[in-house]
């Protein structure tokens, strides 16, 4: 009997330590590389071109990727835009980069990273999807819904069979790798890359629709 009182006050010590240093970490001040600046600011100062840095220690790597992508993507007619909301302790942020086009669509380009702010540790989509009200299957139904409201809502689809018209667009676009997910006022969204093979017709409906397409709440 005493042998197993002692263990349940260990056992309790150690939960009420594993909550203490969670606590610690989740309100762990934010060391900024220069306090005089944003926790997220543009390092280039142009109009039409606003490329993000993190301006958190340990961030390097979240950093170095930003560049690479916007180096991948961007040219001089290019515009790059980005905006970024906090979420208790994550930090979610989305970069755009529009390619205009003299004789299709402008090709729409987005990326986001959703981080913890202490230790810039970034979430996957799997952990992102995790905090929500929803899974991968039913954001999969979303975006598929999606494009049938588009397919039905276009008098120009109406000589194409629906099956036809998804063959044409999984050429030009991959749920599993086109996806960028980003937290706005506690729903999760989900942003669709749009590459070559877009027609004006459909990139004015997902223009109108700012890109984006709802999938779920954030749990609070």
């Amino acid at each position: 009997m005493k042998y197993k009182k002692y263990f349940i006050i260990t056992i309790i010590l150690i939960v009420l330590i594993s909550v203490y240093g969670l606590f610690i970490l989740l309100n762990k001040p934010i060391n900024l590389i220069d306090n005089s600046k944003d926790i997220i600011y543009s390092i280039v100062d142009e109009e039409d071109k606003k490329v993000p840095y993190l301006n958190i220690e340990n961030s390097e790597l979240i950093n170095e990727d930003i560049n690479k992508f916007v180096e991948n993507n961007l040219n001089d007619s290019s515009n790059i835009s980005y905006k970024y909301n906090k979420y208790g302790n994550i930090i979610s942020l989305l970069i755009r980069i529009i390619e205009p086009s003299t004789s299709n669509a402008p090709i729409i380009k987005f990326k986001s990273y959703n981080f913890i702010i202490n230790n810039s540790k970034l979430l996957s989509n799997d952990e992102l999807i995790s905090l929500s009200n929803t899974d991968k299957n039913n954001i999969d139904v979303d975006i598929t819904n999606y494009f049938i409201n588009f397919y039905n809502d276009s008098e120009i689809r109406n000589h194409v069979k629906y099956e036809e018209y998804i063959n044409y667009r999984s050429k030009y676009f991959d749920i599993n790798n086109d996806i960028n997910y980003f937290i706005d006022n506690n729903k999760l969204y989900t942003y669709i890359n749009i590459n070559n093979g877009i027609d004006y017709e459909e990139y004015e409906y997902i223009k109108e629709n700012e890109y984006r397409v709802l999938v779920g709440d954030i749990n609070g």
